[in-house]
């Protein structure tokens, strides 16, 4: 019985020796294959690290164009609500009309009552 098991475990060391052998020499022979494919890794890398900077330029170009036109729009609204003190009231008053009522539907054929006379709409 102890033979048997030391004779299993010699076996078991073998093949793992063998396993570790044709690795290291797989390692050897196809060292030319693996640095070349490690270059066209690092290319790509470099690449995508290229093309990474380039898209975060543009989104800092859009975030500058972003804020000069929500600054020319909240200008635009001032001046409408200077001009106008009613339409803020107006604005809540349409979106109700459009989200509840749904009123201004495309294709919407309903039939509104308007002091006594249909209105096709």
């Amino acid at each position: 019985m102890q033979k048997e098991i030391k004779s299993e475990k010699l076996e078991a060391a073998k093949t793992e020796l063998k396993a570790t052998l044709v690795a290291k020499v797989g390692s050897l022979f196809g060292s030319n294959k693996l640095k070349a494919e490690r270059e066209e890794l690092l290319q790509r890398i470099s690449a995508l690290e290229s093309q990474n900077k380039e898209l975060m330029q543009h989104i800092k170009t859009m975030e500058q164009e972003h804020k000069e036109e929500r600054t020319k729009f909240n200008e635009y609204v001032d001046k409408i609500q200077r001009y106008f003190p009613h339409v803020e009231k107006l604005l809540s008053l349409i979106d109700f009309c459009r989200n509840t009522l749904k009123f201004f539907e495309k294709g919407n054929s309903r039939v509104v009552q308007v002091e006594g006379s249909k209105v096709e709409r």
